[in-house]
């Protein structure tokens, strides 16, 4: 969904609204196929979305355009690659919670002192919220995006 937004910004601006994204359609796609296979198919998207945006080559005024998303209204194209950016980072959050959780017991007496936050119930209904909303600075984009949305290939996380 987002390298199809990206394109969508770019063409029509705030002239014309995202297409409503449906959540749960990748649930049906995806059902029945091993996690290997699963990586395999993200790590291929992945590859080709990022090919893509690099070859777009966005400049802070490309980051700077608005478009339109039919549910929060207008956004700039720097929000939206930012939220792919947050987006990826929760699932990483929500990675490392899965995989500690088998270390519980292993931990002993260090559960609750050094890993509360990790083995807690509550941590792993709540969500993760920044408590400052700021931007970043214009310069930062470009490194930011390409650090964590570009990530290092497989490395990590097939291991």
């Amino acid at each position: 969904d987002w390298m199809p937004r990206v394109a969508h910004l770019l063409a029509h601006g705030d002239t014309a609204p995202f297409s409503p994204f449906d959540r749960v359609a990748q649930f049906a796609l995806y059902a029945g196929r091993s996690m290997s296979e699963l990586l395999d198919v993200f790590a291929h998207a992945r590859a080709g979305s990022l090919a893509r945006l690099a070859a777009l080559r966005l400049t802070d005024a490309d980051l700077a355009r608005r478009g339109r998303h039919p549910e929060f209204g207008e956004v700039t194209l720097g929000q939206l690659l930012a939220t792919w950016v947050a987006h990826d980072l929760d699932h990483l959050v929500q990675i490392a919670r899965v995989m500690g959780k088998q270390y519980g017991e292993a931990v002993g007496p260090w559960t609750e002192r050094c890993f509360g936050w990790l083995f807690s119930a509550s941590s792993l209904a709540t969500p993760v919220r920044p408590t400052v909303n700021r931007p970043l600075p214009t310069p930062a984009w470009s490194t930011l995006i390409m650090t964590f949305v570009a990530g290092r290939g497989r490395t990590g996380w097939r291991t």
